[in-house]
C-alpha cells in the first residue's frame, strides 16, 4: 500500500546571483543581565520555535530570580524557550553554588529536552558530583522546562563536557575529556583522555571508554555514524597510547569507534602549530567532515591566511584526507560548529577578527562569521554579523524554512545588535528563510507498509531520499483517537519494524516526521 501527501514545490528557477547572496537578519534577540551570559547551543523545536542554552552569572534583567533559589555569583545553567520570532516563552535557571555551564540542548521525541554541560556544584539542583572538580552534568527536562531527572558523570578529577547526541535506542552518547581514573571513569591513559559514555534513556551508564595517550586530549564533538558507530573529534598533544602521528603541539585528533565504543581507527591531523577540532559530521556515504581551526602552515595544512584560520576537512571512511580548506584572513578565525544543509552543502559557525582574505567585513573585534559552502567545501557565501565589540558565534544551524539560526554571545550595543543588557549577552540571530509556512507542512515522502492487515509485525519502508534530504526523522504511531502511542527514532535503516503485539486490534495511523514537518503518512490495520 502506498500513501502520500501533497507536495508544494519551491520555485524551480533561482538565479545564480541570488543563490550566492547571504540571507538577511530576520530577527535578533539579546538576552541576559548586567553580568556575563554566554550561549553555546540552540536547536529548533517541534513547533518551529527554538531552545537555547548556556551559562549565566547575572541575576537581573532577563535573569531576574523571583522564586528561584539564589545560586551564588558563579555560572548557572540558563536556558530559554523561544517562539519562531525569538520572543521568550519561558526561561529557567539550574545549578548550585559552584559553576554550572550548559553547552548542548535539544528536544526529545516526548516533547521534553535534554541538556548537557559541566558542573562542580553538589548542592541545590545538582547532586551526585564525584569530587570538587567538574563533572559532566546531564539534565532531562519536561516540556515545561522543569527537571525530570539529573545525573553527574565523572570521577575525582576534572571532566570537561564536549557534546551529546540521542541514540536510536532512546539513550544518549556523551563525549568530552576525562582526567579521572575512578568513579565512572576507567582506562585513563594519563592527563586527560577523550571520554565516551553511553547511557540509557534514564541516564544510567551502559558503557564508557577512554581514548588517548600520556598527554592531554579532549573530545569536543561526537556524531552517530551510519554503521551505528561513533565519530569523535577534538585535540591531542600525545604521541603515545592510542595516539599516533602527532605533528607537534596540539593536533586535531579524530577517533572512529564501533557501536560498542571499540576503537576502529584514529587520525592526527595538523602541522607544527596549534590545531584543534570543534565539530564533525558523519555523512551517509561513510565519509566525514571535520571543522576547527589551525595555526599551522605545514604538515597537513596549506594555504593558511595568517595567524589562526578556520579549517574544514573531508575524510574518507578510513580516516584518509580527501581535501582540506583554510578559511579566513590575516588575523584569527575559528570554526566552532558545522552542519549539513538540504542541498548537501555545509553551514559553518565561525567567529572572526579578520576583514580580508575570505572575510569581507568586520565591525570591530570578534564578529559572528557564518560561511555556506557546497559539498566540496567551496564557499558559496559568507557574512559577518555583530557590532563594535566582541560577538562570538558558537552554533549556526539550518531551520525548517531553509534559513539559519545562530547563537553565541555579544557585548555590542550597535550595528546588527540591539538590546544588550551589559557585558556578554546571549545573542540569537535568525537569518531569513526561503520557504513559506504553507510549504513547511507539505513535504512528500512516499512510504509503503506491509503486510496488510498485520498481526505479528508491520513493516514501514522509507525511501533512500528521506535519509539524503532530512535529518532527525521520527515515526509516530497514532491510534484512532488521534493519540500518539509510539515514537520511534529513524536512524539509517530503510525498513522499520513495528511490534503489533503492543497494540490491540483496529486501525492505526503512521506519520514520518522531521521535527514539526510531516513528510509522509498513512494507515494500517492490525487483526
Amino acid at each position: 500500500m502506498y500513501s502520500r501527501i501533497t507536495f508544494a514545490f519551491l520555485v524551480a528557477f533561482v538565479s545564480n546571483i541570488a543563490a550566492q547572496t547571504p540571507p538577511p537578519i530576520q530577527f535578533q534577540h539579546s538576552m541576559g543581565g548586567s553580568l556575563d551570559d554566554i550561549a553555546y547551543d540552540i536547536s529548533q523545536t517541534n513547533d518551529g520555535g527554538f531552545i537555547t542554552c548556556g551559562g549565566s552569572t547575572s541575576s537581573d534583567g532577563d535573569l531576574l530570580k523571583t522564586t528561584d533559589v539564589q545560586h551564588g555569583g558563579n555560572y548557572d545553567y540558563w536556558f530559554a524557550r523561544l517562539d519562531p520570532s525569538l520572543n521568550f516563552q519561558w526561561k529557567k535557571h539550574l545549578g548550585g553554588t559552584g559553576s554550572d555551564l550548559a553547552s548542548s540542548i535539544f528536544q526529545m521525541d516526548d516533547g521534553g529536552y535534554i541538556i548537557g554541560g559541566n558542573s562542580n556544584s553538589n548542592d541545590l539542583d545538582v547532586s551526585g558530583n564525584h569530587g570538587i572538580e567538574f563533572d559532566f552534568w546531564i539534565v532531562k527536562l519536561f516540556s515545561s522546562g522543569t527537571t525530570q531527572w539529573q545525573k553527574c558523570f565523572g570521577g575525582t578529577g576534572y571532566e570537561d563536557f564536549g557534546s551529546m547526541r540521542a541514540t536510536a535506542d532512546g539513550g544518549f552518547i556523551l563525549a568530552g575529556g576525562a582526567q579521572s581514573n575512578d568513579g565512572d571513569v576507567s582506562g585513563n591513559h594519563g592527563s586527560s583522555d577523550f571520554w565516551l559514555v553511553k547511557t540509557d534513556g534514564a541516564g544510567a551508564i551502559q558503557w564508557q571508554k577512554c581514548y588517548g595517550g600520556a598527554d592531554y586530549e579532549k573530545a569536543a564533538d561526537v556524531r552517530i555514524c551510519p554503521d551505528g558507530g561513533y565519530l569523535l573529534v577534538g585535540f591531542s598533544e600525545s604521541n603515545s597510547g592510542d595516539v599516533t602521528g602527532n605533528h607537534g603541539d596540539y593536533d586535531i585528533w579524530v577517533v572512529k569507534t564501533d557501536a560498542s565504543g571499540n576503537l576502529q581507527w584514529q587520525r592526527s591531523i595538523g602541522g607544527s602549530g596549534y590545531d584543534a577540532g570543534n565539530s564533525c559530521i558523519a555523512l551517509n556515504d561513510g565519509s566525514f567532515i571535520i571543522c576547527g581551526y589551525t595555526g599551522s602552515t605545514d604538515g597537513d595544512v596549506s594555504n593558511n591566511h595568517g595567524d589562526d584560520d578556520a579549517l574544514m576537512i573531508k575524510l574518507d571512511a578510513g580516516g584518509g584526507i580527501l581535501w582540506s580548506k583554510c578559511l579566513g584572513g590575516t588575523t584569527t578565525d575559528v570554526a566552532s560548529g558545522i552542519e549539513l544543509v538540504k542541498d548537501d552543502g555545509f553551514m559553518i559557525a565561525c567567529y572572526s577578527k579578520s576583514a580580508d582574505g575570505d572575510v569581507e567585513n568586520n565591525y570591530g573585534l570578534w564578529d559572528y562569521w557564518v560561511v555556506k559552502t557546497d559539498g566540496e567545501g567551496v564557499v558559496e557565501w559568507q557574512k559577518n554579523f555583530g557590532g563594535s565589540l566582541n560577538d562570538v558565534c558558537y552554533a549556526a544551524k539550518p531551520t525548517n524554512d531553509e534559513g539559519y539560526i545562530l547563537t553565541g554571545y555579544s557585548e555590542s550595543p550597535n550595528e546588527d545588535v540591539s538590546g544588550n543588557h551589559g557585558k556578554k549577552d546571549f545573542w540569537v540571530v535568525k537569518l531569513q528563510g526561503v520557504v513559506g509556512v504553507e510549504e513547511l507542512n507539505t513535504r512528500e515522502v512516499i512510504l509503503s507498509v506491509y503486510p496488510q492487515p498485520a498481526s505479528g509485525y508491520v513493516y514501514v519502508k522509507i525511501p533512500e531520499e528521506a535519509f539524503n534530504n532530512y535529518d532527525r526523522l521520527t515515526l509516530e504511531i497514532v491510534d484512532a483517537a488521534g493519540i500518539i502511542i509510539q515514537l520511534q527514532p529513524v536512524a539509517y535503516d530503510p525498513v522499520l519494524k513495528v511490534d503489533c503485539s503492543l497494540f490491540s486490534s483496529g486501525i492505526y495511523f503512521y506519520r514520518l516526521r522531521q521535527e514539526a514537518v510531516t513528510l509522509g503518512n498513512g494507515k494500517f490495520v492490525i487483526q
